[in-house]
């Protein structure tokens, strides 16, 4: 009984201990954050998304996807742009991460998918972030 309530001690103290590193590591020195231009826009609108990250490169998504243009799907810039053809409300997202990229010799998407991009977790506010804009008519 003795060595179970041992066992129970130690594995609250990794757990504490974990905790603590994820709040760590969640300083804003390491934080990933989306900043729309607006978060209610009119269909046509074309709205920019600003992503603040230690990072170099940016996956962007938007869900739903089917009516809504995009200009960049995989990029080392800072902003996207969005328009959206009808209304709703939307989902932007990216995932960031550090790629090894030489523009001379390979292509961002490339080096994405094959240096780990799509690999790892995806935990917000550190690697990820999104932000919702309703659209309407």
């Amino acid at each position: 009984m003795e060595q179970m309530k041992s066992k129970a001690w130690l594995i609250a103290a990794f757990s504490l201990a974990g905790l603590a590193a994820c709040q760590k590591a969640g300083n804003n020195s390491t934080e990933t954050t989306l900043t729309a231009s607006t978060t209610q826009a009119v269909v046509g609108q074309t709205v920019s998304v600003q992503v603040s990250s230690n990072r170099n490169a940016a996956s962007w998504t938007v869900t739903p996807s089917a009516s809504v243009a995009q200009t960049y799907t995989i990029t080392t810039r800072a902003v996207n742009y969005f328009t959206f053809n009808q209304a709703g409300t939307y989902t932007v997202g990216v995932r960031m991460r550090n790629i090894a990229f030489d523009s001379t010799h390979q292509s961002l998407d490339s080096c994405w998918h094959h240096e780990g991009g799509d690999d790892g977790g995806c935990h917000k506010g550190i690697d990820s972030a999104s932000v919702m804009i309703k659209v309407v008519n």
